[in-house]
């Protein structure tokens, strides 16, 4: 498989190509309006035409769309406000979910008291252009908050909390929306249900996750990779979601994009994702080595990091995706011109 995504690679950005700049890079596979998908279970790589058109999900309730019906987006459900409100601010309950349309994650991105970067607003904007949101079987989000446990103030007593303006945007179908924090330990009454608002938001990652298995759709833009950027919740999953793109971060802090041999390489690997291995108590792991910062076909943007002896692991939220235990990539640093 490796030589096939060199090969598209090399055909979306050639040898002779202008440097690209690492705090845009482009997704390769796009260049030139193509897509690139790789399908797990076959083994093989295909080429999608990406075109001009809006990626195509069922409705809900499983009717197929037909040709007069727009294609609902999972990038264009209203976007996140530009500041997001201090715990001590937001509202804590939500009345009721029935005629909800959409749901989407917004990160806590502004410099604060509570954390965030001060990215400039271009990047800011584009970072969260490439973020989906739930627009297919809402209700399926619906259904997990109504089965998570009750909020326990007991859990709460006996773990250190890292406060954040996390928050998920509520968009109703008459076109109101409704901003609720996602902050671990913040109790969310949602329909008279008391929950963590933790919980909340793994809900929704959960739902996102189920809807990115069930319909094909991929982002038509570019995200920013930098080094000082902070990533947002995902449900990214290697060897589902693609990896399209990459930049190493030295002890420094700058960003140099991957070559397109590099990429392949590293997509292959990501394409084919393995137990994490038993830890090894012999083993001295440097602190000088670079990590990385990947995109997805689908926009998102995911930390990899060598955690182990020669073992590459992508920081993800298993949690919320079915599964505690982490995963590894079958590649090193070495094997990618950086070790």
């Amino acid at each position: 498989m490796t030589d096939q995504l060199r090969s598209l690679l090399e055909q979306a950005v050639p040898d002779d190509a202008p440097t690209l700049d690492p705090v845009t890079v482009a997704a390769a596979a796009r260049q030139n309006q193509r897509r690139l998908r790789a399908v797990a279970a076959a083994g093989v790589v295909a080429v999608i035409v990406a075109g001009g058109a809006t990626a195509a999900l069922t409705t809900r309730g499983g009717d197929e769309l037909t040709a007069d019906d727009p294609a609902p987006s999972p990038y264009d459900a209203p976007a996140c406000p530009a500041t997001l409100p201090e715990l001590s601010d937001a509202r804590t309950s939500v009345d009721s979910l029935e005629g909800l349309a959409s749901v989407r994650m917004c990160p806590d991105l502004a410099p604060g008291p509570m954390g965030g970067v001060a990215l400039p607003d271009s990047q800011r904007k584009a970072l969260l252009a490439g973020m989906d949101a739930l627009v297919d079987d809402v209700s399926d989000f619906s259904d997990r908050v109504e089965e998570t446990d009750a909020f326990d103030p007991a859990r709460c007593a006996t773990i250190d909390v890292l406060n954040t303006r996390q928050s998920l945007q509520l968009t109703y179908a008459d076109g109101h929306t409704e901003l609720v924090p996602t902050a671990a330990c913040s109790p969310i009454t949602v329909a008279g249900h008391e929950i963590d608002g933790q919980f909340l938001g793994e809900a929704y990652l959960a739902a996102l996750d189920h809807q990115r298995s069930s319909a094909d759709y991929v982002f038509h833009g570019t995200v920013p990779l930098t080094c000082d950027l902070q990533t947002t919740p995902t449900p990214a999953r290697p060897g589902r979601d693609v990896l399209v793109a990459a930049v190493s971060c030295g002890p420094k802090g700058s960003a140099v994009a991957l070559d397109n041999g590099a990429v392949a390489t590293l997509a292959e690997a990501w394409g084919d994702p393995q137990p994490e291995p038993p830890y090894d108590e012999n083993c001295n792991l440097r602190t000088d080595l670079p990590y990385l910062v990947a995109a997805t076909d689908r926009g998102d943007v995911v930390v990899i990091r060598q955690q182990q002896c020669d073992v590459l692991m992508p920081l993800l939220a298993w949690g919320a995706v079915g599964g505690e235990e982490g995963i590894a990539l079958p590649t090193t640093l070495e094997a990618l011109g950086l070790g």
